[in-house]
């Protein structure tokens, strides 16, 4: 399970999103360089790899209206599937909150995962 807290620090009006991810740091597998002979990388180091989403594409909904300065609001998400080839120490956690009129992102903030 994750808990992603959200500080408010100014006024927020509209429907804002929340969406969080799974990534996972320097996973050694090959790698197609077509730029190098032999074109395939053996050892190659992936850096942030995208893991999982952990509550759909569009996230879920954090802020219906508006939320005031000094709000903290909370999301707690289940179930997140963990696969046993994924290393958690070398996974984290990628949460960002957008304005759905807009699309704008208000923020986004990473953080180990904590297995």
């Amino acid at each position: 399970s994750a808990e992603v807290k959200v500080a408010v620090l100014q006024a927020v009006t509209g429907a804002h999103n929340l969406t969080v991810y799974l990534t996972e740091d320097h996973v050694t597998d090959w790698q197609l360089n077509s730029l190098v002979s032999p074109p395939d990388v053996e050892n190659y180091d992936h850096r942030h790899v995208l893991r999982t989403n952990l509550n759909g594409t569009w996230g879920d909904g954090l802020i219906e209206e508006m939320a005031a300065p000094g709000d903290t609001l909370v999301m707690t998400l289940t179930n997140i599937p963990m696969n046993p080839s994924w290393n958690a120490a070398n996974c984290e956690l990628v949460a960002y909150v957008y304005n759905m009129a807009t699309n704008e992102v208000l923020q986004a903030a990473e953080r180990k995962f904590q297995p």
